[in-house]
């Protein structure tokens, strides 16, 4: 150890690239026209985990992204809305699958309410001839006996 009690022998800290105003720019350009994080990393030469430690460390930036996020998912929206317009099955039914799920969804929801159990079981007489019908309470109301 030297003076101050610090270890010489410690690992240095983890590289940590200097994301300058440009490569801010470039990423948050890449974010409007629809990449990734990751894809926007590669476009400046670093990891998405440097993207995101930015973005956690600087509130600006995080607005940034998101504001750009949101511009391309504009871009998104008004190619769908037009592809509706014009004809397209596909597109009309996924905007109103998402625009009111409501009343266009695949899975609706069901409530059934259980006012009383009762179960009914077949069975065989003794001497094997015929077959009856016994109702019988809900299993909770149930004692079990066996009968020789």
């Amino acid at each position: 150890m030297s003076k101050g009690g610090k270890r010489t022998d410690a690992k240095p800290d983890k590289y940590r690239p200097k994301l300058d105003a440009t490569a801010r720019s470039k990423i948050i350009g890449a974010l409007q026209v629809g990449a990734d994080v990751k894809m926007a990393a590669a476009v400046v030469g670093c990891s998405a985990r440097a993207i995101y430690g930015l973005r956690k460390r600087s509130e600006k930036f995080a607005q940034e992204m998101d504001d750009a996020r949101a511009i391309a998912d504009e871009r998104i929206v008004k190619s769908l809305f037009d592809s509706a317009r014009d004809g397209n099955v596909t597109a009309m039914i996924f905007w109103l699958k998402n625009r009111r799920p409501d009343q266009w969804r695949d899975r609706h929801d069901y409530e059934i309410k259980k006012t009383e159990e009762r179960r009914v079981y077949v069975a065989e007489f003794a001497d094997g001839s015929e077959y009856g019908e016994v109702e019988a309470p809900a299993p909770s109301d149930v004692s079990t006996e066996t009968v020789n």
